[in-house]
């Protein structure tokens, strides 16, 4: 699942793009259009978003909006160190060379290497 990880604050202004993202998130596939406006409460947010009226769903309400970006934000939270730990793992090319390279040599160059991600990105008990 693809999900943003700039997301502002529950409690803040959030731009359309942000918006549409979470009722997407909330009603896949759901057809809605949405005038380019800060969006901070429930007043605005009914006025802009327009709602095709074929979706299979009922427009999200503001509440639910609000909840799935609490949802959203924990789940960015949950899982920011799995973001680090991809950004600073060698390449899988580069994880075969030193496995190789270690069955030859009798060394634990990748084990160490995979050690050093962990430990400097650790899982956060949740």
């Amino acid at each position: 699942m693809g999900i943003p990880t700039n997301r502002p604050p529950v409690n803040e202004t959030r731009s359309t793009m942000d918006i549409m993202q979470l009722a997407a998130e909330l009603c896949p596939g759901c057809g809605m259009s949405m005038a380019d406006v800060p969006v901070e409460d429930e007043a605005t947010y009914n006025e802009v978003l327009s709602w095709d009226e074929s979706n299979p769903h009922p427009k999200p309400t503001w509440a639910e909006i609000v909840a799935q970006a609490a949802v959203t934000a924990q789940y960015v939270v949950d899982t920011e160190y799995q973001v680090a730990r991809r950004a600073a793992y060698a390449s899988i090319g580069d994880q075969q060379d030193m496995q190789y390279k270690d069955a030859l040599n009798g060394t634990t160059t990748w084990v160490d290497h995979i050690a050093a991600v962990k430990a400097a990105n650790p899982k956060e008990p949740t």
